[in-house]
This record gives C-alpha cells, structure tokens and sequence, in this order.
C-alpha cells in the first residue's frame, strides 16, 4: 500500500488533522480530513481513506452535525475498508 511520510502534503495534513482533534478544534480537523480523503482515494489507499472518513465523522458529531453527515462518513469509511484486500485491515 501507498505509505505517506510527513514529507508528504497527505501526511502533513492528516497530522494537522489529528492535532487539531486532539485539542478539540473540531471544525479545523475535519477540514483537514475533508481535504485529505479525496488524495488517499485517488491513490486507491483505502486505509488511509477509511481512518480519514472515521476521523472527519467523529468531527461532525462532536461538532453536532445532522446524523446524516456522521453516518455518511461512517458508512464511506466502511465501505473504504471493504476494499482493503483480506488480511490487510490492520493499520
């Protein structure tokens, strides 16, 4: 699978991501996310994909968006999980 160091935009932006969730900036995070998800499914690194979509909708629910936004995210991360071939899902 594609592997995104920090010297990467990908990986710079999922790590801002993270920081900016870890202190409960929720609208930057998941701007990040939003961001990064559409270059993780164009390299077709479904992982990647699947934990940004995760992170975005945890985003949207702490941020008290409709369920269905949540829900959407959740359900595209399950469906990017579905394309990790078996016995990749382990990150």
């Amino acid at each position: 699978g594609v592997i995104y160091p920090l010297q990467t935009v990908e990986g710079q932006m999922r790590l801002a991501g993270d920081l900016a969730f870890l202190l409960r900036e929720y609208e930057t995070a998941a701007s990040y996310y939003r961001n990064v998800v559409s270059d993780f499914k164009q390299d077709r690194s479904w992982k990647h994909t699947a934990g940004a979509y995760e992170m975005w909708g945890l985003c949207s629910y702490f941020l008290g968006a409709p369920r269905s936004e949540w829900t959407r995210c959740m359900e595209s991360a399950y469906d990017a999980y579905l394309q990790v071939p078996a016995g990749r899902h382990a990150m």
